[in-house]
This record gives C-alpha cells, structure tokens and sequence, in this order.
C-alpha cells in the first residue's frame, strides 16, 4: 500500500524505543507529483514577508520582542532558534507557564541575561498554571528599575533598561486575560502625572 511507511511513521511522538523491524526499503515509494512539488518548493517557491525582519533593521535602533509563547517550556526550542526573535535587545514572553520548581539554566538563552519571571502559583499538581509573564534583556544592557505585578487574570513588567549604545529605554509588558475587567487594568496599571 503506497505511503504507509509514511502513515504509521508519523504517528511517533519519540525516537526514544523505537525499532523498526523488516523494513523493506525497497517498498518505500514516492509518488512522482510529491518529488516535483517538493523541488518546485526548494527551487522557486518564494515566501513573502509582509514585515521587515528585526535582523533587516539597523543595529542602531533598540529592538523589542513581546511573544505569547502558550507555555515557554514547550516551544523553547523555537524561540532559541528563531532569528527574529533572537535580533531583539529585549525579549517579552507571555503564558510562559512557567513554575518556581523550573530553572533558569533551562531557559538560557545565548547574548541574554538571566530571564526575570513572573510565575503563575501552580494550584494542581498536574498541569501548570495558564499565565505567567518573562522578560530577557542582552547581556551588553543593564536592568535598572522593574515594577511586577501578577495575579491569575492580569500581569505587567515594567523595566527602565540601559543600552550602552543606544541609551534608555522602558519597557512595559502586559497580559489581560480574556476574563479580566478593564476597570482591573485601569485600577492596578501605575500612571505617571502627564508634565
């Protein structure tokens, strides 16, 4: 039956224990319109962005990323291999799912200080809380003024960050949950006096 090498190979979910036994290569088959279409792909197909990568930027400007991750330990992986995200000077993870139990080591990234955290309490043992907000900043700035708060529906940083080549910046991260009243925004956002 053509493609079903294809058909039960893809329902592994770890290479840890898997054995193949009997296989015939010479029973594996690839339909002709498949090889053409992935050369076509390789070849000519060409994506277009519809925006400018931070890595197109100029390294003058302060590049700032904010991310909903929907839990950091599951797509670490992708973050620490996605150039876009890895060009910024500041990086902002919301739902990082993140649990005092979990490591810093675990979430290094290489040019990057240690991540400052807001992790969600985890209430059931069995899954990890919904929220939680991280912020990372490159190793050549200095983190000098943060303000946290967190609670299950609403979570902010705010970060005053010093760049020695470009000056300082404040960031502010923010993560409302669907459930979370705007008046439980206005009520707890810090506002500065306009001057």
């Amino acid at each position: 039956m053509p493609h079903i090498h294809y058909v039960a190979l893809s329902r592994v979910i770890s290479l840890s224990g898997l054995q193949i036994l009997n296989l015939n290569q010479e029973a594996i088959a690839v339909a002709e319109c498949v090889r053409q279409e992935l050369h076509r792909l390789r070849a000519d197909a060409t994506l277009q962005l519809c925006f400018k990568p931070l890595y197109n930027l100029s390294s003058n400007y302060f590049k700032v990323v904010f991310n909903n991750s929907r839990s950091l330990h599951a797509h670490f992986d992708d973050l620490k291999s996605d150039p876009n995200i890895l060009d910024a000077d500041v990086i902002g993870i919301a739902e990082s799912r993140l649990i005092s139990t979990d490591v810093n080591e675990d979430f290094y990234v290489p040019g990057f200080e240690p991540p400052v955290r807001l992790d969600q309490k985890q209430t059931n043992l069995n899954t990890r809380p919904p929220h939680g907000l991280v912020l990372y900043y490159r190793t050549d700035c200095v983190l000098h003024n943060t303000l946290t708060y967190s609670t299950p529906t609403l979570e902010f940083i705010i970060a005053d960050i010093i760049s020695s080549s470009k000056g300082l910046f404040q960031v502010v991260f923010v993560y409302k949950a669907p459930n979370c009243k705007l008046q439980q925004l206005k009520e707890n956002f810090p506002c500065r006096p306009s001057s």
